[in-house]
């Protein structure tokens, strides 16, 4: 918008909807519904995906995007896929890989750039986790000795209800299994620009 382009946003959250209306100050529309459920006669020359894209189930997403787009527009998308890799990944999300290909060669899309930047974004993955050994983990576990001596019935409740939350929870955030290179092997991180034909 500060570069003079005319921005409107699709944002299905109520707390996003709210921080998107301040951020733009009534500079453009807000869709507040998902992306494959935006009504709206209105045509763009872009449509941008920045990991968004996962959240959009695979077979809407660009058969949304195209009746949004004006004739010859764009769509970017810098997202993760799930690779077809051996072992249990810790790291969520990503539409499957080869699915997304299939998608896109059945779509009236052609790819002007297919980037493969997975490399470049792992490293953040292993700053993710060192937060979370070392900044969560001793703050989780200083708030339950405190939550054990002040409340210790209400620790056991919450324990017997949300065994099994709390159990993944550790898993997943204080393994030590979301790593870079974990990432790597699980995931592809990548980066289009595609065109409608």
């Amino acid at each position: 918008m500060e570069e003079g382009f005319a921005v409107d946003v699709v944002s299905p959250g109520v707390f996003l909807t709210q921080y998107a209306r301040e951020l733009m100050r009534g500079r453009g529309h807000i869709y507040a519904s998902k992306f494959e459920e935006v009504q709206t006669s209105a045509r763009y020359d872009l449509v941008l995906f920045s990991e968004s894209f996962q959240y959009i189930p695979l077979q809407d997403s660009l058969r949304k995007a195209e009746s949004l787009l004006n004739p010859g527009g764009f769509v970017m998308i810098c997202d993760f896929f799930k690779k077809k890799a051996e072992g249990k990944s810790m790291l969520g999300g990503g539409h499957d890989f080869e699915a997304w290909e299939n998608t896109l060669a059945q779509s009236p899309f052609r790819a002007l750039v297919e980037k493969d930047i997975t490399e470049n974004t792992a490293p953040t993955i292993d700053l993710v986790d060192q937060f979370s050994q070392q900044v969560l983990r001793p703050v989780m576990h200083a708030g339950t000795a405190l939550a054990e001596q002040r409340f210790p019935m209400v620790l056991k409740i919450v324990r017997y209800f949300y065994r099994k939350k709390l159990e993944k929870m550790q898993a997943k955030h204080f393994s030590g299994e979301r790593t870079g290179e974990k990432f790597k092997h699980f995931k592809k991180y990548m980066f289009y620009l595609l065109q409608l034909a």
